[in-house]
């Protein structure tokens, strides 16, 4: 990297630091971040393990990081809420990273981290005491080592690939939806598909390990939200999210709020519509990319000696 482009992804970075831990006190514990703090964290290690198990739906990674991160720091909101905000604070240089390994354009790649610094809905989440923070750090940490092992599929790559996939796998059960695609795409490749398919394998192992404990969280008989609302409500209300944050309800405020929300949907779909067609018009074409050992090579000096001295003699 450049120097300029370190500074200007520091400041990035500083900026979505900003964002998210300077109003990590403004309103109290909702619902499920209380039963995080209240319910789930024990002085003991093992007792916030047993109710993680019996009480909740997400595998134990985050609460054995917060249960550690709350004795120093506490379960207040500042002190519970510190620890999401500093995991959306480290994907945003992981994003760029991530754009760098895919696109290898700087500007992208600053970009990239501009959104996630500043996008409402991972800024929401970063503020929220529960483990939607640490799954969006680790899958775009398997993100920058999947990039990386589609240009070079070496055994260092997919290794720290599938160690990553492992740990966001490990951190919310939905981590899969981002996982599985890239593990298809790895073992559709014909270059390193032997070291793919032994990093597949891997993260299959893992995710096997946790599927009992899935299954006895879903058999606790709590209310299941997922399942209690439609599945095309749930997309449509997402999409509305990630541009205009979590809260409120999507129009179901005052006028003002639903214009704002309306207007950030709309300026969503512009971006999308605009980023689609980017892709399509200025992407350039792969035949137009001619391999390094096609390009004309310099002749030697002694070829021009050669052709001297013939020409010399035939003069």
């Amino acid at each position: 990297m450049h120097r300029r482009q370190v500074y200007a992804l520091l400041g990035i970075t500083a900026v979505g630091a900003i964002v998210r831990f300077a109003t990590l006190d403004v309103q109290s514990f909702d619902h499920d971040e209380a039963v995080t703090a209240v319910r789930a964290l024990h002085p003991s290690l093992f007792d916030t393990l047993s109710e993680v198990a019996d009480g909740e739906r997400s595998p134990p990674l985050y609460y054995v990081l917060a249960w550690g991160w709350s004795r120093i720091f506490g379960t207040g909101e500042v002190g519970l809420r510190s620890l999401s905000a500093l995991f959306g604070t480290l994907t945003v240089p992981l994003a760029y990273l991530a754009a760098r390994a895919l696109v290898d354009r700087r500007r992208i790649a600053l970009l990239a981290a501009a959104f996630v610094a500043l996008n409402p809905y991972l800024v929401w989440y970063s503020q929220e005491a529960r483990s939607y923070a640490l799954m969006v750090l680790l899958t775009t940490l398997a993100l920058v080592f999947f990039a990386r092992a589609l240009r070079r599929p070496d055994a260092r790559s997919l290794a720290l690939w599938a160690a990553a996939s492992v740990l966001a796998i490990g951190s919310h059960y939905f981590a899969v939806f981002l996982i599985a695609p890239q593990a298809m795409w790895l073992l559709a490749r014909k270059r390193g598909r032997r070291q793919a398919a032994l990093a597949v394998v891997g993260v299959l192992a893992a995710g096997a390990a946790l599927i009992p404990l899935a299954v006895s969280q879903e058999s606790s008989g709590r209310r299941n939200g997922f399942t209690q609302i439609a599945l095309v409500s749930r997309v449509g209300e997402a999409g509305l999210n990630f541009v205009a944050s979590e809260e409120p309800t999507p129009f179901a405020a005052t006028r003002p709020i639903d214009a704002v929300q309306g207007l950030a949907a709309a300026g969503g779909g512009m971006l999308l519509l605009v980023a689609i067609g980017l892709a399509a018009t200025r992407a350039p074409p792969r035949s137009s990319v001619a391999p390094r050992s096609q390009a004309p090579s310099a002749p030697s000096r002694s070829g021009c000696r050669s052709c001297s001295r013939s020409s010399a003699s035939t003069s």
